[in-house]
């Protein structure tokens, strides 16, 4: 690959894996909170009468 004109080198140091992994597990965290959220207001009746 590093014949074809446009290639660069791209390194990242390993400080920067544990930053992507954080951002994408407090990203997870988030959505996760919020769809409990959502889902805690649904009625169980209701839920269960749209389970077919």
């Amino acid at each position: 690959m590093s014949i074809y004109s446009g290639w660069y080198t791209f390194t990242i140091a390993p400080v920067g894996y544990a930053k992507m992994f954080l951002l994408v597990l407090i990203g997870y965290l988030i959505v996760l909170f919020l769809d409990f959220r959502r889902i805690k207001r649904i009625p169980l009746n209701e839920a269960l009468k749209n389970a077919e």
